[in-house]
């Protein structure tokens, strides 16, 4: 490739002046003796580049047997062309035909010629002994793989895919439900449409190493109010129905399987009574450590009273028996209301009990604690509602990918300085931060230590789907005298 500098920009530029080429070349003229046969060479491949110095795009052009045939490699696609289009289009320089000023950034940067009178040997044809044998099994697998692929297509109409998923991916869950779809560690199953619910519990069954009267199907659905929550599939109708009609056609569709715990010692699930039994899980809240901790599920009849569950709860959170607690149904998101008169029926207490209700207990002596920042459920999960994250960017270092967190909108500048120093191990006071450009990326005006806004204040401009950012940089000096310093010229004055 030609290259010359550039004083005015500082830099190398491509040369892209018209050289013409031939298609063959005579070379007699240069040999200090004659040969015996003529010096002629035949143009086999023009690679062209196009673009600048910077950067571009690569193409080839190559004459295989040396007739004039032209084949062009464009990265993976590989096309006829003609002699005009590889050779007359890659001299660059001005377009005369059109009368242009412009001048092209495609031209030809390197010519391979191959002597006339050794094309034969050169370009003779390619027996199987000459390739290699890694290269026949490499290309015989990306033909099998292939075959894989256009087959699944093909097929791709007859299967479903399945997502199922177990108990474990319950635990350590902080957020509403049961886990997070976007998150979540799904066993995909691909089976047929037309295949039973039998045929499929099967499946699962042999894959997790379990009898299949060890595991239950709970499909996990949307309900009016937007959560997800497992649901009763009857097995004595459905058990023999095709998947795609017990589905209602949901591709992919999304099942919890029920488990026999390893430590329970049973042979086989507990029997449940649709009629009569409800799915109920349960969550402990921690309001000191400000954390959700996943307790089981279990099976409980509609008319037993809510206080029968307490010593169940106990035990499960790890509580001493006889441990006042308080009782939360979670509803939907920022919507968790307190069981009330737990010496009732559990079908009078819960507002529409379902299977795959949810509720949520924490001890009672620290519902009102005034010393903890979230000491009930209600408060964590409306809390919960209001969280965003949030990537802090350094603005001193403009390829810094940052660091995310997960900060509540409605923080004061104080809360969040806080957050970010603690992330950072420095002093609040010795970091400015800086909302982002909303048309551009990258740090936009200052936010002062005094700013009476909100965190969704200072986010109100970034677009939807974007990554929230904030910039930020470390100070040698504290903010608020910073920012109370007052910028002025410095004049000197020579007398003569």
């Amino acid at each position: 490739m030609r290259f010359q500098y550039d004083p005015i920009t500082d830099s190398n530029v491509k040369i892209n002046d018209r050289y013409e080429f031939p298609e063959k070349l005579n070379m007699d003229q240069f040999l200090q003796k004659p040969d015996t046969t003529p010096a002629t060479y035949v143009l086999h491949a023009v690679l062209v580049h196009s673009g600048d110095n910077h950067g571009g795009h690569y193409v080839v052009f190559i004459n295989p047997k040396g007739d004039g045939r032209w084949c062009k490699f464009d990265d993976d696609v590989v096309s006829r062309c003609s002699k005009q289009e590889a050779i007359d289009h890659n001299f660059g320089g001005h377009e005369d035909d059109l009368n242009l000023t412009v001048k092209h950034c495609t031209n030809a940067y390197m010519l391979v010629y191959i002597r006339e009178s050794c094309l034969r040997t050169v370009l003779q044809e390619v027996t199987e002994e000459d390739i290699p044998q890694e290269l026949i099994d490499r290309l015989q697998e990306e033909k099998r793989i292939e075959m894989i692929r256009r087959k699944e297509r093909n097929e791709a109409h007859l299967y479903m895919n399945i997502q199922v998923i177990l108990e474990d991916s319950f635990s350590g869950h902080q957020g509403n439900d049961l886990y997070d779809p976007d998150k979540a560690n799904y066993r995909i199953f691909r089976v047929k449409k037309n295949a039973t619910l039998q045929d499929f519990l099967e499946q699962v069954a042999d894959s997790l190493k379990y009898p299949v009267e060890q595991i239950r199907p709970w499909p996990l659905n949307l309900r009016t109010n937007q959560t997800n929550r497992p649901t009763l599939l009857d097995l004595e109708t459905d058990l023999h129905k095709p998947l795609l009609e017990i589905s209602d056609n949901a591709n992919p569709w999304t099942v919890f399987i029920e488990t026999v715990s390893p430590d329970s010692g049973l042979k086989a699930l507990t029997a449940f009574d649709k009629d009569s039994d409800v799915l109920l899980f349960f969550k402990y809240y921690d309001p000191r450590h400000k954390r959700l901790h996943y307790c089981g599920h279990h099976y409980m009849h509609i008319s037993f009273n809510v206080q029968e569950l307490v010593p169940l709860l106990n035990e499960r959170a790890g509580l001493p028996q006889g441990t006042e607690l308080a009782l939360f149904e979670e509803i939907k998101p920022n919507l968790v209301e307190r069981l009330a008169d737990l010496d009732r029926p559990l079908e009078k207490v819960l507002d529409e009990l379902m299977d795959g209700d949810i509720i949520v207990f924490q001890r009672d002596d620290l519902l009102d604690d005034p010393n903890l920042e979230l000491p009930s459920c209600r408060d964590y999960f409306r809390d919960l509602f209001f969280r965003v994250e949030v990537t802090f960017c350094d603005k001193t270092v403009p390829t810094d990918p940052g660091f995310i967190m997960e900060l509540s909108q409605r923080m004061n500048y104080d809360q969040m300085a806080r957050a970010v120093a603690h992330r950072l191990d420095t002093d609040p006071y010795l970091l400015q931060f800086f909302k982002s450009q909303s048309y551009r990326d990258g740090p936009g005006n200052p936010v002062r230590c005094t700013y009476e806004g909100t965190l969704k204040d200072m986010l109100v401009c970034m677009k939807p789907r974007h990554p929230k950012k904030i910039y930020y940089q470390q100070l040698s000096i504290r903010i608020n005298e910073l920012e109370n310093k007052r910028q002025f010229k410095a004049c000197r004055y020579l007398f003569i």
